[in-house]
This record gives structure tokens, C-alpha cells and sequence, in this order.
């Protein structure tokens, strides 16, 4: 039997992505141009359509609304600590101090649904997770400052504690969430 492309591995990884760096894109640049809440409106919609496309062609849903609601909480308190403790602080914030900008809240939420989506495998691989979290949000947060929608107020030390600071937070609460409510094992 023949298997329907939109079931596959590869279109659920690339439609994933696609979305992600999507949504990323729109709130870097939505972030730096000023535009306060366009990235979480973009973020929003973009969500929605993989929160479908995982419910009708992947019938993978399993806590999915609690870990996106969680993960994001997660990367909200996560940022603000940064800013509280003046590692960085984000353009277009119309927060008070010491919250995240509303574009890093929408990265969040899509970041979590790719997560669920395409990365699960990261967690029965906690090891792998704390390595691709050391390099990967280095590399996130300064590629956001070097097109300005955020500052290293600490310069190559901010990189060093935010990835040292992502490297332990993202693991742990992703393998806090599974113990209490169980993600499904494989993607």
C-alpha cells in the first residue's frame, strides 16, 4: 500500500520547519522594524495550522496543547530572567521590566509545537537535547541581536550564560514534563 505523502517523515519535517523558521523570521524582523505584536499574531495563525495539520494528518496530539502551553511558559520565564539579570534585553518591548517581548513569546509557541512535532526523539536523549540547547540558542539569540531584535548587554559572556542557562533549563523542564505527563516516545 502505497503511503500518502503528507503522512511521511520528510513533509512532516518540512513543513515543520518551514513554519518555524517562518514564524522565527517574521518575529526577528517584525522585532527590529518595531512592529510590537506582529510576530505573535504571525506566530498565532502559523501554530494553529501545525496544531491541525498534527491533529488531522499525524493523529499525534497526545498533552500536545498542555506542552505547548508549558514549553512556552517555560521560554517566557526563561527570558525574562535574562532580562532580569541584564544578559539581554529585546527591541519592540511593550512589557514592563523585567518581562520577554511578545515575538519571543510567539517564538516559543512555535518553537514547542516543532518540538512535539519533529524533535521527540531529543527525549530519550537528554544528553543530545543539552548539546543541540548549548549550540542552538547560542547561535538563535545571536543571530536575533545581530539583526537587532535583541541586545547582548553582556556581549560573548550573555552568549556563554544563555547558552549555559538553555543548555540546563530546556532538558530538564522537557524531562520534567514527560515524567508527570508523558510524551509519546518517538516522532
Amino acid at each position: 500500500m502505497e503511503k500518502n505523502f503528507v503522512n511521511t517523515k520528510a513533509a512532516q519535517l518540512s513543513f515543520h520547519l518551514i513554519a518555524y523558521y517562518i514564524v522565527w523570521f517574521s518575529c526577528i524582523y517584525g522585532a527590529a522594524h518595531n512592529y510590537l505584536w506582529a510576530g505573535l499574531m504571525i506566530s498565532v495563525v502559523i501554530t494553529l495550522l501545525q496544531y491541525f495539520w498534527q491533529k488531522c494528518f499525524r493523529k499525534q496530539t497526545d498533552n500536545l496543547l498542555i506542552f505547548i502551553l508549558y514549553l512556552t511558559i517555560v521560554g517566557f520565564v526563561g527570558d525574562s530572567l535574562l532580562v532580569y539579570f541584564r544578559v539581554l534585553d529585546f527591541a519592540s518591548n511593550p512589557f514592563t521590566f523585567p518581562c520577554s517581548a511578545p515575538f519571543m513569546i510567539g517564538i516559543w509557541l512555535n518553537f514547542s509545537i516543532m518540538f512535539y512535532a519533529i524533535l521527540l526523539w531529543f527525549v530519550q536523549r537528554p544528553v543530545f537535547l543539552m548539546i543541540f540547547s548549548l549550540i542552538g540558542f547560542v547561535f538563535a539569540y545571536f543571530v536575533g541581536s545581530s539583526m537587532n531584535a535583541a541586545f547582548l548587554l553582556q556581549g560573548t559572556k550573555s552568549l556563554l550564560v544563555i547558552g549555559i542557562m538553555w543548555g540546563v533549563l530546556l532538558p530538564s523542564s522537557i524531562l520534567l514534563f514527560d515524567r508527570f505527563l508523558t510524551l509519546p516516545k518517538e516522532s
